[in-house]
């Protein structure tokens, strides 16, 4: 019997880092694969493959080695950010942010989800990361776009894999202190004041979101399927 396997899309950095790190300790038993763009050293026993998810050519390449590999969990923490004004966005930039954050996914989750049935996987799951920004207004018009389309996406493979027994939920994560957010925010001042203005005072460490995402993918979350869960110290309650 093949070993069953868990992908974390987005494993080499932020949340999906935390997430490889949190996984490699509670299913060693499992084998892990990374798939991202760039590759990262860990301490464990791993498979790697690298994707760029705004090539297609590259992502069907990737479908065809799932093909026969029994998927446990599949973890999308793939995507990225980046400041345009919405009267400023070409279509280029609209298509690119479509094509990585849903077009590519919905591909690979597609071919995931058919595998997970074919090999009738006992409590399988996938889980998108998504964003609060999916729902909050914070000017960037393609990456909200996306993320909440995605949360729908989640909705649509939730409702029709339910019958197979396979969950699918989303997970929002607001101010993660990622390299995403360092970027953004690039020296203290500016994360001290970001901070002050969400309700628990400080940002969200990865760990904190790799912990929920853990928890969806277990037994615990047996009952839980089509979820949105939000994980940003009370931020979406005051913008």
């Amino acid at each position: 019997m093949k070993i069953e396997s868990i992908i974390i899309l987005g494993g080499s950095s932020g949340i999906g880092k935390a997430t490889v790190e949190l996984i490699s300790k509670t299913y060693s038993n499992n084998q892990i694969i990374i798939v991202d763009k760039n590759n990262v050293n860990f301490n464990f026993k791993y498979k790697f493959y690298q994707l760029d998810l705004a090539n297609e050519a590259e992502v069907l390449k990737f479908i065809k080695y799932i093909k026969d590999i029994p998927v446990k969990a599949f973890i999308n923490s793939a995507g990225f950010q980046e400041n345009v004004d919405i009267l400023e966005l070409s279509s280029k930039q609209m298509h690119e942010m479509f094509q990585v954050t849903l077009h590519s996914i919905f591909l690979i989750e597609q071919a995931v989800s058919k595998g997970m049935i074919k090999n009738k996987i006992n409590n399988a799951s996938l889980v998108n990361v998504t964003s609060i920004h999916s729902h909050i207004i914070r000017e960037i018009a393609h990456y909200s776009s996306s993320k909440a389309a995605l949360n729908m996406l989640t909705k649509e493979f939730a409702y029709k894999l339910s019958s197979y027994n396979i969950r699918v939920n989303a997970v929002l994560p607001g101010s993660i202190n990622t390299p995403l957010l360092q970027k953004d925010l690039y020296n203290e001042a500016l994360l001290k004041e970001s901070a002050n203005q969400i309700p628990l005072k400080r940002h969200g460490s990865p760990n904190e979101v790799a912990e929920v995402i853990l928890f969806l993918i277990s037994s615990k979350a047996s009952y839980i399927t089509g979820a949105e869960i939000v994980v940003d110290g009370g931020l979406s309650l005051v913008i």
